[in-house]
């Protein structure tokens, strides 16, 4: 029997689960609609067990597009960082259907984004809650 690799962008797999070694996180979000009138909207994850793999991108006509916090927190990790700053000056979607080979016509919705991360001892157990 051969299990599956875990899929971390489709929540089969918690952020919880791949990275053990976070004891807390806080994540702020501010979304930039762009157009005539710039608006904004604002998010926030303060449980690592409700963080999603991708933030969703809040243009309804956009396709495949947000934020992908799994690989902030990723790259985060990795180098064993604790404040990280975000500035994505285009959504990673797009907003109209792709002909052929043509990639469509990126988002512009812009994200900036403030990760915090704490991270347990090395002698500090991992919650089982």
């Amino acid at each position: 029997m051969t299990s599956e690799p875990p899929n971390y962008l489709s929540g089969t797999t918690s952020f919880e689960e791949k990275y053990p070694q976070i004891a807390g996180i806080s994540i702020s979000i501010t979304e930039t609609k762009s157009g005539m009138r710039k608006e904004y909207c604002q998010a926030g994850y303060s449980d690592i067990k409700k963080v999603p793999g991708i933030h969703p991108c809040s243009n309804p006509r956009c396709k495949e597009g947000g934020l992908d916090i799994n690989r902030i927190i990723s790259d985060m990790v990795a180098k064993d960082q604790s404040n990280h700053k975000i500035n994505l000056r285009s959504c990673i979607g797009y907003t109209t259907l792709p002909r052929g080979n043509s990639p469509g016509t990126p988002c512009t919705n812009d994200f900036t984004a403030t990760v915090k991360i704490t991270y347990r001892d090395s002698a500090e157990p991992p919650s089982s809650t």
